[in-house]
């Protein structure tokens, strides 16, 4: 059976009220340990912090004042990132360059109407593939940087992005790091395109946005509580229209079970009133085995403490231990990955 950590659980209890679902009878108080799983761990402390005020918590001595200066500091962090965001987006609309900002502090806005409750260390921006050349020119000229504070290097940046979906630039004036992507997906189905979110609206009424969010998640293994609180507030703000179109889409891109494993982990968390619409919609089996192998794979992410161990890591580098598929049934190619993977390593070495 399984089952999550119950520090875990807790700490998920406690955000209630910053996701505007109603307290729960004899919650945990918020204790120093708690404060630092959602700060290091799982990247929720802006959240937190609106929680213990909205749910009048009182929080350990000495770390009221701590816990409010992340959360300021956060949002100084995201004006940064929107200024970023601004400018170089202003480039690329200058030179014609279809692009979209597709995670970071505009999610705030749209899922927590407040870009400092979502915490985001880099800006995401979709660049059309046909324009992404020269979006790194330009990036070049406009004395951007590498990830690393360098002068930009297109010959980097391109062999980054033969080999990963990715690639990184830094804004000189404020370091906010500003991720390139060339695609929204790592390695897309035939029924996925980009375009609805180059050219569309890209809020919770586009269904190929929501799907994008969706699959990023589970993509990550929802691995961070700042991903299930966005999937949290999803499931509460996208119309039941949107939701029948999402999952419609996610048929034809064969990834309806780790859909349906995330909402049977976002019911673990915050209880099945939330998910159940969703997973009514999905209507996948409770006893699907991809389904299955997906929650548990989610479930074993959430509840990890740290980076996988040297074996395991080595092992998972190496193809030997693969997870389930995010489309399909089918992995990529093992001396594909193989080799993709070691040339990304070697890139980011020199």
């Amino acid at each position: 059976m399984i089952a999550l950590s119950p520090q875990v659980l807790q700490l998920a209890a406690v955000l209630r009220p910053a996701l505007g679902l109603a307290e729960v009878d004899q919650c945990e108080p918020i204790t120093p340990a708690m404060i630092g799983l959602a700060v290091e761990r799982h990247r929720v402390a802006p959240l937190l912090h609106r929680a213990a005020k909205l749910g009048g918590k009182p929080l350990p001595e000495g770390q009221a004042d701590a816990l409010a200066m992340r959360s300021r500091d956060n949002a100084r962090q995201a004006l940064r990132q929107q200024a970023a965001s601004l400018a170089f987006g202003g480039v690329l609309a200058q030179a014609g360059i279809a692009h979209a900002e597709i995670k970071g502090w505009r999610l705030g806005q749209l899922l927590y109407h407040g870009e400092a409750l979502r915490q985001a260390k880099d800006v995401d921006l979709l660049v059309d593939p046909a324009g992404m050349e020269e979006a790194l020119r330009l990036a070049q000229a406009e004395g951007y940087h590498d990830r690393r504070k360098r002068p930009l290097r297109l010959w980097h940046a391109r062999a980054e992005l033969r080999f990963h979906r990715e690639t990184g630039v830094r804004d000189p004036r404020s370091g906010v790091e500003i991720e390139l992507h060339s695609r929204a997906l790592e390695a897309p189905p035939q029924a996925w395109s980009d375009a609805a979110l180059l050219h569309g609206q890209l809020d919770l009424s586009c269904p190929a946005y929501v799907l994008y969010l969706l699959l990023h998640g589970a993509g990550t293994k929802w691995n961070r509580l700042k991903w299930l609180c966005d999937l949290a507030r999803i499931a509460q703000l996208v119309s039941p229209e949107v939701r029948g179109d999402v999952v419609a889409l996610a048929r034809r891109c064969d990834c309806l079970p780790a859909l349906a494993a995330s909402f049977r982990l976002l019911a673990m968390l915050w209880g099945e009133e939330l998910a159940a619409d969703w997973r009514a919609a999905l209507a996948m089996p409770e006893d699907d085995p991809r389904a299955s192998a997906h929650l548990a794979e989610f479930a074993e992410a959430l509840d990890r403490d740290g980076a996988h161990g040297f074996t395991t890591l080595t092992a998972r580098r190496a193809e030997l231990v693969r997870d389930t598929p995010l489309f399909g049934t089918r992995h990529p190619p093992r001396i594909k990955a193989i080799g993709a993977r070691s040339a990304l390593w070697l890139l980011r070495q020199l």
